[in-house]
């Protein structure tokens, strides 16, 4: 597991901002429940899983991933 998520604003929340202005993508609102994470990978191939804490929710998800300067 490269790293998991849930509550952005509850981890990193200052970092995570500031680095969602650098590459141009929309901000997420204080305190919404969107997971989000920066990590450092080496190259290779990798797989997001999204999965919800309560086992009766389904909905959509939209993944992002962008590389950082």
């Amino acid at each position: 597991v490269a790293g998991t998520n849930n509550d952005w604003s509850s981890e990193n929340a200052e970092s995570i901002n500031r680095t969602a202005v650098a590459v141009g993508a929309f901000p997420l609102p204080a305190a919404s429940k969107d997971a989000a994470l920066i990590l450092v990978l080496t190259p290779g191939a990798y797989v997001a899983q999204v999965t919800s804490p309560d086992a009766g929710d389904s909905g959509q998800a939209l993944i992002e991933v962008y590389m950082l300067p």
